[in-house]
């Protein structure tokens, strides 16, 4: 895990998913390495792949804004626009003061310009209660 995200903080987004999936191998129901595969996977453009790992992520934390708004954006991606849109709503939601959850798929954008993840926080750092009381 701490490998995958030296990988990806030193700009190395597919040496990062290998050495994630060897993490969430490891310990296939830890939110933290399925969310921080979800994330690489999104970095090097695989939102097929990064949507079922966010989804991973979600059925064991449903009320994880971030990866909602994470999976919103794989959605987009992939032209699934009112799921991306509920999951963007869902997040908003769940952390209506938190500034980073007021995206508009409006200004997403497609085509050139399009934003395809957002960097929320460094990897491995993600503010997650239930990662830091549970493991």
């Amino acid at each position: 895990y701490q490998l995958g995200c030296a990988h990806a903080r030193c700009g190395r987004p597919r040496e990062a998913v290998v050495a994630f999936q060897r993490a969430a191998q490891l310990m296939p129901r830890h939110p933290a390495f399925l969310h921080e595969l979800a994330k690489a996977c999104q970095v090097i453009g695989d939102h097929s792949i990064a949507l079922g790992h966010f989804n991973a992520v979600l059925q064991l934390q449903p009320n994880n804004a971030r990866a909602l708004l994470r999976r919103g954006l794989s959605l987009k991606c992939l032209r699934r626009y009112d799921e991306a849109a509920a999951d963007l709503l869902a997040a908003r939601k769940l952390e209506p003061s938190n500034p980073l959850m007021q995206l508009d798929m409006r200004a997403l954008g497609r085509g050139e310009g399009k934003v395809n993840f957002v960097e929320l926080c460094t990897p491995g750092e993600e503010d997650d209660v239930f990662v830091l009381t549970k493991y």
